[in-house]
């Protein structure tokens, strides 16, 4: 074998070398946005479900405030790091939409809760229009 062979299969080693441990390296990556990604939508899950049974535990009246939903609800379960939560009213005012976003992915999770819905508006204790 000649030098100029030796150096041309040393060329194509190498390239081979650094290919293949940038495919790993990319794997690698990979791999863990998409752990991160399947943690932070378990975290999201479980506030959301936490925040769900406070909400349907809850002895609430008509009409429905969201402000003193939302400060319960704070006082009951503080926020966790990096989740945010809004309670806001329905623009129908049909109800309150609970609302969970992970600020670093994007996550969202939303659900409407109605009064008559939930329980929190007997017959007898409705409100008149």
């Amino acid at each position: 074998m000649t030098l100029a062979e030796v150096l041309v299969a040393g060329v194509i080693v190498s390239s081979s070398c650094c290919a293949s441990l940038q495919v790993w390296s990319q794997t690698v990556q990979t791999t863990q946005a998409a752990r991160d990604l399947v943690q932070a939508g378990e975290r999201l899950e479980l506030q959301w479900l936490l925040s769900r049974r406070w909400l349907a535990a809850a002895e609430l009246g008509c009409p429905l405030d969201p402000f003193a939903l939302e400060v319960g609800l704070d006082q009951a379960l503080p926020r966790e790091a990096g989740i945010s939560r809004r309670l806001a009213m329905d623009p129908n005012r049909e109800g309150v939409w609970l609302t969970l976003e992970h600020n670093a992915t994007g996550l969202l999770r939303r659900q409407l809760f109605t009064a008559a819905g939930s329980g929190w508006c007997s017959s007898s204790r409705e409100t008149s229009s």
